[in-house]
């Protein structure tokens, strides 16, 4: 390497000549002169994986969480298909011999149609366990006498 392709001393305050040196050397044809990452590829999730994880994802967030958190925790269809296509890879390249097949699916869809009935239940029964209005005011009265 010649002296004038030699970086810069970086002590932070110079990086416009860091670059400058960086991009003089690759002109120059030496390359860049740090280590260089090599390409990473996207991973990509198999349809299966990705609509398992959409429809997952959906039924969590839309017929569990909305009904007791809000409706700003619904998921728009695109929004599922989005995050079952991140989630999907993820679970691809973790565990490549996953195989859901109709026993996920079917899983999944008693989940979608049972979620919504064993919320409503959990709220009925949590609604009957308060006492009435004009009971729990009673108390209060009692209890600071």
């Amino acid at each position: 390497m010649s002296a004038e392709l030699e970086p810069p001393v970086a002590n932070g305050s110079d990086v416009d000549a860091l670059l400058r040196h960086e991009a003089d050397a690759a002109l120059a044809g030496a390359g860049p002169v740090g280590p260089v990452a090599p390409p990473v590829e996207a991973p990509v999730a198999s349809k299966e994986t990705a609509d398992m994880c959409a429809m997952l994802l959906g039924v969590t967030f839309n017929q569990v969480l909305a009904p007791r958190s809000g409706d700003h925790w619904k998921l728009a269809d695109e929004e599922c298909t989005a995050l079952g296509t991140a989630y999907g890879a993820v679970l691809d390249k973790y565990f490549p011999n996953l195989r859901t097949g109709p026993e996920a699916a079917a899983i999944i869809v008693t989940l979608a149609v049972l979620g919504p009935r064993v919320m409503a239940h959990v709220k009925a029964a949590d609604e009957q366990k308060k006492p009435p209005a004009g009971e729990t005011a009673a108390v209060a009265v009692v209890a600071h006498a």
